[in-house]
């Protein structure tokens, strides 16, 4: 006898048994629709970003090269035929550096990278010594100079018979003046002779710790004496009409001083440009992280010989440099001492006495021994651009042709 399945009654419990089953391949059907749902839009989400990184890496090798946008402006491409991207490029003097924005948009997506950029250090390497002629011969002391030389008349003289300086590298003549800085800058910074062009300035307010490079600069003005004691960071520029002292406890990064005078107590730690129409002081056992830039700006009213003088066993990652237009007498000094290190450059249309060593080089009108009238001796120094770092950037004051390049990301 057949038996025809098609016609056989189902218990009660059979039914339940059915729905059951059917519910679960419904749920399991829903799930597997839902894991494609997802999928597909995480994937979408991964290519939107993909895409993002993608034009925010072309906004920045366009900042970085020759085709980039002037201080002050902005650059607007896209690099789709739908036009469904968008990369805006902007650029600005940021004291000695330059601040790059690359805003990237693609659909509804957007990215932000902000960045301090400098140029290559390719003149900082390209000698050791820079001394103007002046018909002053160098005398070499106990000194090591590792790296060609530019000397009055292409030579030197030792220091007594048992002098130990060492030069490593080729002599050439120097002209009459130290290789000058570009110093379009200085308008960005209120030194120019000319008031800095500020819409809005914040007078006699407190210190904010922090203020983001994705927001407008924060433009301080401080008519008193200003003590500096607790950390700041960020985007803002301090123009402060007296002294400012800062605290060994504080802590800086990123930020801009301008005032006649600066003093650092012992023991500092910080990154930070400063620009002092007087004199910096910087105490012992200081660490001025990269990039630091100490800038003295020589204002004509000044009666007193403007200086930078770092204590011993203080460092400096940056630069150390002053700019001195007038004709008078009291040009511009730099003072190293004992046990000093400076990564980067120390240059100067004036006098440095240096006891230290640089991992760099140094340009200077005259050399200032230990005693008064030990002029362009050395000695207990080392100076020497092949230990200086192979990631250093140099600031873009000497840069005119030079490539550009990223220095680090700013928050």
């Amino acid at each position: 006898m057949k038996y025809n399945f098609l016609f056989t009654k189902l218990g009660g419990n059979a039914y339940f048994v059915v729905i059951a089953i059917s519910l679960m391949i419904s749920t399991l059907c829903s799930s597997l629709l839902y894991l494609v749902l997802v999928r597909n839009l995480e994937y979408k989400e991964f290519d939107s970003y993909c895409r993002l990184v993608s034009l925010s890496k072309s906004g920045i090798n366009i900042a970085l090269s020759s085709d980039s946008p002037e201080a002050g402006d902005s650059l607007f491409f896209h690099l789709s035929d739908d036009f469904n991207d968008t990369v805006v490029v902007k650029k600005n003097i940021w004291g000695c550096f330059e601040i790059c924005s690359v805003h990237s948009k693609y659909n509804r997506k957007s990215l932000d990278k902000y960045f301090l950029s400098g140029v290559e250090n390719k003149l900082v390497k390209d000698y050791a010594l820079y001394l103007a002629d002046h018909n002053v011969p160098f005398r070499l002391g106990d000194a090591y100079v590792n790296g060609d030389c530019y000397l009055p008349k292409g030579k030197f003289e030792k220091v007594g018979f048992s002098s130990k300086g060492v030069i490593k590298g080729k002599l050439y003549n120097s002209s009459a003046s130290v290789p000058k800085p570009d110093t379009s800058f200085l308008k960005y910074v209120g030194l120019s002779g000319s008031h800095l062009m500020v819409k809005e300035w914040m007078v006699d307010v407190d210190l904010p710790s922090f203020n983001s490079f994705s927001g407008p600069t924060q433009y301080i003005h401080i008519t008193e004496y200003l003590n500096i004691k607790d950390s700041i960071k960020g985007n803002m520029v301090i123009f402060c009409d007296k002294e400012v002292k800062v605290a060994a406890g504080a802590h800086t990064d990123d930020i801009i001083i301008i005032a006649p005078v600066v003093t650092f107590e012992a023991g500092f730690e910080g990154s930070l440009q400063v620009f002092a129409r007087d004199s910096i002081v910087v105490g012992e056992n200081c660490k001025l992280l990269y990039p630091s830039i100490l800038c003295n700006v020589k204002h004509q009213s000044s009666m007193f010989q403007p200086h930078i003088r770092i204590g011993k066993f203080s460092s400096l990652k940056g630069a150390i440099f002053t700019i001195d237009n007038s004709s008078d007498f009291q040009k511009p000094l730099i003072i190293l001492e004992e046990g000093v290190y400076v990564e980067g450059f120390v240059s100067t249309g004036g006098f440095v006495r240096l006891r230290g060593m640089i991992a760099g080089n140094v340009s200077a009108n005259k050399l200032i021994g230990r005693k008064a009238d030990c002029i362009n001796c050395l000695s207990e120094a080392q100076i020497d651009p092949y230990a200086l770092s192979s990631h250093y950037v140099s600031p873009v004051i000497y840069g005119s042709g030079l490539r550009k390049k990223l220095i680090k990301w700013l928050d």
